[in-house]
């Protein structure tokens, strides 16, 4: 071969290198870029045969073959491979702790321990090249002697290798290496790395450490509702029907103004009866009164019918008290609050049952439900903020009155403590029975205790302290 050719043969590997280093950059996967750096070898220079292995915790694996899609596991090409491939690589590792260069060197059975030397020629050419995959500790390729060895790759074939060949394989396995380790992001920590490692995770540990002591407000959140502070609870005057309702609800009555009234009918046919009950024993009176002086009898029934005239009498003026009182009226100024309203008219009622209540509106309370779960330590004048349901971009204001000492089911049947506060003057008073959540504010404690309260509580009994 002329001295012109072997340069069109070196131009043309050195092209192809290029094109090689494209092709590895612009790999999508460790897998596709293993099948492209063994597969087009062959390009740069003539080869029968190649492999890669890496390796791995536990052994190393065949990673890719040349002419075959993916290795077959279990094949006696693969079995022999992943043993030739670990001799290699720890003999690799043996010359860098020796101080040597992690570069190629040739491979042939005459090379190797009799166990592989035996299968050599079963599975590969006479002469071969082992091309350690090693960068060093500043990330780039090049077998720096403290640079971790991913693996390396065997390219083989019947025909000697010429120095020149040997160069261009260096470099592909280079920028295989260099691909291979930034597609990977496998690295190992140098001394002055693992240093500053251990150094950040040491200040972010004290960090989190000092921050678990910060002060921080003990709170809880409850669902509440604007009562009313001064309200009167109007009640049934006697047992019967509710046949007239003359107010709305959130309507505002004066002193003495008519709410509702009682239906009447029974009370009148009852007065009736005990009117015309009167007329007889008044009657039978006088009739024993005239008598009396000629007949002896009747003057003893005198006696008897002035009485039975006095309970006629009593039951008559009873009975229009009663009618009196069925007209139901305010005796005091506010609004009316009525539950259930739709349903008054025609409900029947005992005596003393709660109608409505009449409250004053400028005299606003918060009433709010500490579920026994959510519970902290409160003591009258705690702080607390309210947030409205139908304002929640607004915040009212205001401080404990009182706190039930024992929990019982609130209005909706969950067991919890009754709270009741003062709202702070403001410009806009609200309307009495808006609803919103409430968030109750207790004593400062450290973090930790915020953090670990529930799950220690939850654990404490089973560790029996």
């Amino acid at each position: 071969m002329s001295h012109a050719d072997t340069r069109d043969l070196q131009l043309r590997g050195l092209a192809e290198l290029l094109l090689l280093e494209q092709r590895l950059r612009r790999a999508g996967g460790v897998d596709a870029l293993l099948f492209t750096a063994i597969n087009d070898l062959g390009m740069i220079v003539p080869m029968d045969s190649g492999l890669i292995w890496l390796d791995r915790t536990g052994g190393g694996r065949v990673a890719a073959v040349a002419g075959l899609p993916e290795p077959v596991r279990d094949a006696p090409f693969t079995v022999f491979a992943r043993r030739l491939g670990e001799h290699l690589h720890r003999q690799a590792l043996a010359g860098r702790k020796a101080g040597k260069p992690a570069t190629d060197y040739p491979v042939s059975a005459a090379t190797l321990p009799p166990a592989l030397a035996t299968d050599w020629a079963d599975f590969l050419p006479a002469h071969a090249v082992w091309l350690p995959l090693a960068i060093t500790l500043d990330g780039k390729p090049g077998g720096g002697v403290e640079g971790p060895v991913l693996g390396g790759m065997l390219v083989g074939r019947a025909a000697p290798w010429r120095d020149e060949e040997r160069r261009l394989l260096a470099r592909a396995a280079e920028a295989a290496t260099h691909a291979l380790d930034r597609l990977t992001m496998r690295r190992r920590p140098t001394a002055l790395r693992g240093l500053r490692l251990g150094l950040v995770a040491a200040l972010l540990g004290g960090a989190a450490a000092a921050a678990m002591f910060i002060p921080v407000t003990w709170s809880a959140l409850a669902p509440a509702e604007l009562k009313a502070a001064d309200s009167t609870v109007v009640r049934a005057p006697l047992e019967g029907v509710i046949g007239e309702v003359a107010i709305q609800p959130n309507q505002s009555v004066h002193p003495g103004e008519l709410l509702l009234r009682l239906d009447d009918s029974a009370l009148r046919t009852k007065l009736d009866a005990a009117i015309q009950g009167l007329d007889i024993a008044r009657a039978e009176f006088r009739q024993a009164q005239q008598t009396a002086m000629r007949d002896n009898e009747a003057a003893s029934r005198y006696a008897v019918l002035n009485a039975r005239v006095a309970q006629a009498a009593a039951e008559v003026t009873y009975l229009e008290e009663l009618l009196e009182r069925i007209a139901v009226r305010a005796d005091r100024a506010g609004i009316v609050l009525v539950p259930n309203f739709p349903e008054m008219l025609g409900k029947p009622v005992r005596l003393g049952e709660r109608l409505l209540t009449i409250a004053d509106p400028s005299a606003v309370e918060i009433e709010a439900w500490l579920p026994v779960e959510d519970s902290l330590p409160l003591a009258p004048g705690a702080p607390l903020s309210l947030y409205l349901n139908i304002a929640p971009d607004e915040v009212l204001h205001g401080t404990v009155r009182d706190i039930d000492y024992q929990a019982q089911l609130s209005p909706a049947n969950i067991l919890a403590f009754r709270v009741i506060a003062d709202l702070d003057e403001t410009a806009t008073l609200p309307r009495i029975g808006l609803r919103g959540t409430t968030r109750l504010q207790g004593d400062d404690v450290p973090l930790y205790f915020l953090i670990f309260r529930r799950p220690w509580a939850a654990i404490r009994p089973w560790l029996g302290f």
